[in-house]
């Protein structure tokens, strides 16, 4: 309800039709690796997949603009 977080329903589906139009990946762990690395947190119990930030906001894209990747083996910092 609260717009800060996203579930992902249907793994297969969402790595099928989804991510190839938005990402470069192919595989769900590097996904959720990119996820942790731009900040966004895994809620939920079990094998709920709910991923959370206090910068991603619906409907108020400009919130993402404080999105920061984390430095990873001497990469630069990126930002949306």
């Amino acid at each position: 309800p609260h717009g800060r977080a996203f579930r992902v329903l249907d793994e297969d589906t969402f790595m099928e039709e989804v991510v190839p139009v938005f990402f470069n990946q192919t595989k769900i762990r590097s996904f959720n690796r990119q996820l942790h690395l731009w900040g966004f947190h895994r809620i939920g119990r079990g094998n709920e997949k709910v991923w959370f930030n206090d910068n991603f906001l619906r409907g108020v894209p400009a919130s993402m603009e404080h999105l920061v990747r984390t430095k990873i083996k001497g990469n630069t910092v990126g930002s949306i």
